[in-house]
């Protein structure tokens, strides 16, 4: 059962193949190896959206007509980080490559968002303006699933900073 013609789901898939990433990294200084590894992986990562949208549409396509009524309850999704105070930038380096990931396989046209929790003293080195605050009073924050994904942040300090007798590691799982 594929996506009909003019669907969101049609509309979805048609447009894996054309999304163009709005943030592309300086590759001039990475090795040739690395590049052609990551166009590799691009590619790798647009058939699984594309198998992804695909069985989307099925599981929509059953609800619709299962006795549990209509697929009219949307959620928006969401891939969660934590960015802390390194005083190196490997890690600003990694966002890089996974937000112009994010654009070029179409998550960030998607209710797709990526949400980062950052140390106040990296915030400064967020990628802007792709990268937003997320608003003080979170109510003010539209969820709506027909919005395209976005990259949010909020500042935070992790457990190991305000109590030392956890470990460092366990920041990225607080």
């Amino acid at each position: 059962a594929a996506a009909a013609a003019g669907s969101p789901d049609a509309v979805a898939l048609a447009a894996v193949d054309e999304a163009q990433p709005q943030y592309v990294p300086d590759v001039s200084q990475m090795p040739a190896s690395l590049v052609a590894r990551y166009n590799n992986e691009l590619v790798q990562l647009r058939q699984a959206k594309r198998r992804l949208l695909t069985t989307l549409a099925r599981i929509r396509a059953a609800r619709a007509t299962s006795r549990a009524g209509p697929a009219d309850h949307q959620t928006r999704r969401a891939v969660v980080m934590y960015l802390d105070n390194a005083s190196h930038d490997s890690y600003l380096q990694q966002l890089n490559w996974w937000l112009y990931s994010w654009q070029s396989v179409g998550l960030n046209s998607s209710d797709f968002d990526v949400v980062l929790f950052v140390h106040p003293k990296a915030v400064p080195r967020l990628p802007t303006p792709l990268c937003q605050a997320v608003p003080a009073d979170s109510s003010q924050l539209d969820m709506s699933p027909t919005l395209p994904g976005r990259c949010l942040y909020h500042p935070l300090v992790g457990i190991h900073e305000r109590e030392s007798g956890y470990d460092g590691y366990l920041n990225s799982m607080e």
